[in-house]
């Protein structure tokens, strides 16, 4: 199920998908597999790679820290997302789902990459997120290094994909 999440006024395309181990989160290119636990009506906890976080949902609301988040969800309409989606496919720029601190970089330019390989971890919300390639190709720009501040339309790194022949 394809999801549009509006924070803090960008919008994020999100995949859900679900696995016989758990949900499986698809942003912009990038796998998460968090645990969700119910810890009450309204009440949960999200850990991904070792780190947690607790929010409540009251009136339609999310909040953390007891400070409601500019956050909003809705079915994304297909046509969105596979716009949105083949564009970054396509020209092969990862940028983050959101603000962040580069913490690892695993690539440096002219490394090949398959599709899926983790390029860089980027820290936000106090959680750590693998950050992948979109597509096999060459890393022709990396534009950050670790330890950079980046905002969420910062191109971080640019793979130039293979041309397959189609055969």
């Amino acid at each position: 199920m394809r999801y549009a999440f509006k924070l803090g006024g960008r919008t994020h395309y999100v995949q859900l998908e679900e696995h016989a181990d758990g949900p499986k989160f698809v942003v912009e290119g990038s796998t998460f597999e968090p645990t969700v636990e119910r810890l009450g009506k309204g009440h949960y906890k999200v850990t991904l790679d070792g780190d947690g976080f607790e929010f409540r949902v009251e009136d339609g609301n999310v909040l953390l820290d007891r400070q409601a988040l500019d956050l909003e969800v809705r079915r994304a309409k297909p046509e969105l997302v596979r716009a949105g989606g083949a564009g970054r496919r396509a020209d092969g720029k990862v940028k983050p789902p959101m603000p962040g601190k580069v913490v690892e970089l695993h690539v440096k330019e002219g490394d090949r990459v398959e599709e899926g390989n983790v390029l860089l971890v980027l820290e936000a919300m106090k959680m750590q997120n693998d950050l992948k390639s979109p597509a096999s190709g060459i890393v022709s720009r990396v534009h950050v290094s670790a330890g950079a501040n980046v905002e969420a339309t910062t191109v971080l790194v640019e793979i130039e994909p293979e041309i397959t022949d189609g055969a």
